[in-house]
């Protein structure tokens, strides 16, 4: 049996789609700038120190350390 694909596609997009699409572009152009320093920089170190609330500090690596992994790290 035959897979069928539709004859024809989209034309009229539902509004959200649309805004949606504009506010990723948004981001995407107001993220361009950072993502030029960060490959420029790619070379030099990547180690950054978080410090929380309380005064602590945890080591991380600069845009790979999430949120959860700084959590972690304070709860051991």
């Amino acid at each position: 049996m035959k897979e069928s694909w539709p004859k024809s596609e989209v034309k009229h997009q539902p509004d959200f789609i649309k805004e949606r699409l504009k506010l990723f572009e948004i981001l995407k152009k107001d993220h361009q700038p950072l993502l030029a320093i960060y490959e420029e920089k790619r070379n030099t170190s990547k180690a950054i120190t978080v410090r929380v609330a309380d005064g602590r500090t945890v080591q991380g690596e600069l845009w790979k350390t999430t949120p959860y992994q700084v959590a972690a790290e304070i709860s051991m």
